[in-house]
């Protein structure tokens, strides 16, 4: 029986499966599974995994949504210790040497992640850490988690019994609205998390990902869906923090379309972080900055995202 249980869904992942499932069978741990469970795939992903060892499961299924194929696999899974990655998305040698061995350094954790490198998906090159984009946490991280997502989908590795308690991924929730967020915080809110602060994983940036593809305004909105979900569970220790949250994410977005030119809808997202949060400073100053030109939003920025974290 192995100890750990690698799953991997895909869907038309026949050109990069094979590079996720050699970074997988290339761990220095060795007691392990891989169970890769195929949505529905028309193209030669099924022939691609096909041509690997018995240590690699296949489970074909019909078109299915990622919480469904990682539950399916959860199901079908052998191991005490079950990880996920994505079939774009890579792990490093020591990846579940490294989480192992904090499991046995602390055995009352249940779960460890680590930082991750995102790397472009053309050229190969590591374009920044998670760690670099926002600072990680351990210990009991609810309220951390629900202010900045900062756990990369490849990291976890998470104990059996876990998913006993809080149930599986949501199979009910659409496509714009993060399963993952929606898991690890229904996991940080029973749970303290262990960390390993160096990359032990890398995700992968490329335009044909479901994340590029999504429209932004649905995005947000599904965030936000999802965030209002753990609020509900856990209101004494993140409703306090709802209108700072939703205003921060209302404000990154906004920029995002600022960025891009579109002012309308920036101002619109803008003037709904001042709803959500009437004391933050930087929506007001976002706002007045598409009426006033590209200068002063860039001025506005660099003014106050240290100081207040948007």
């Amino acid at each position: 029986m192995p100890r750990v249980s690698v799953i991997i869904t895909a869907y038309n992942a026949g050109a990069l499966i094979g590079e996720t499932l050699d970074s997988v069978l290339a761990q220095s741990y060795r007691d392990f599974e891989i169970v890769v469970v195929d949505g529905g795939s028309t193209d030669d992903t099924i022939e691609v995994v096909a041509r690997y060892p018995s240590s690699v499961r296949l489970i074909v299924g019909q078109r299915l949504t990622k919480s469904a194929g990682r539950n399916i696999g959860i199901r079908a899974a052998q191991g005490a210790y079950l990880g996920f990655v994505d079939a774009d998305d890579l792990w490093l040698p020591d990846k579940l040497q490294a989480q192992m061995d904090v499991f046995k350094e602390r055995p009352d954790l249940k779960w460890v992640y680590s930082d991750c490198y995102m790397f472009d998906g053309q050229t190969g090159a590591n374009i920044c850490t998670w760690s670099s984009r926002s600072r990680l946490h351990a210990g009991n991280i609810l309220e951390s988690l629900f202010q900045d997502y900062f756990i990369a989908s490849p990291t976890p590795l998470v104990r059996r019994e876990v998913f006993d308690a809080v149930g599986c991924f949501d199979e009910t929730l659409l496509r714009h609205q993060p399963e993952d967020t929606d898991m690890w915080l229904r996991v940080a809110a029973k749970f303290p998390i262990g960390l390993v602060p160096k990359p032990l994983a890398r995700f992968r940036r490329h335009p044909n990902s479901l994340t590029m593809r999504e429209d932004p305004k649905m995005e947000l909105e599904g965030v936000l869906f999802v965030l209002d979900r753990a609020v509900a569970r856990e209101p004494a220790r993140l409703g306090p923090l709802r209108g700072q949250v939703f205003a921060k994410r209302s404000i990154a977005f906004g920029r995002g379309y600022a960025g891009r030119g579109q002012t309308s809808a920036a101002r619109a997202l803008f003037m709904q972080a001042i709803r959500y949060d009437p004391a933050a400073p930087a929506a007001y100053l976002y706002w007045l900055g598409t009426w006033l030109g590209d200068t002063l939003l860039h001025y506005f920025y660099r003014l106050y995202v240290a100081k207040r974290g948007y």
